[in-house]
């Protein structure tokens, strides 16, 4: 796995320009916000995949939404 392709919750949030409490909140909204899923590596790391993230993001401003 490449670290770089991969964050950790506190550095996703801090990737797209949120809080880390409204990054699980988005993630518990997932329906809805289309938030990108986490891979849970071992039973105490959850990562995000970077590339994943951006497009969230991307896809965000493109419909006039902020991160």
């Amino acid at each position: 796995m490449n670290e770089a392709a991969y964050l950790r919750p506190a550095e996703a949030a801090r990737f797209i320009g949120i809080g880390l409490s409204t990054l699980w909140r988005y993630l518990a909204n997932h329906d809805k916000t289309g938030f990108p899923q986490p891979k849970k590596v071992s039973d105490r790391v959850t990562v995000f995949k970077r590339a994943d993230l951006e497009a969230w993001v991307e896809s965000r401003n493109a419909e006039g939404g902020a991160a």
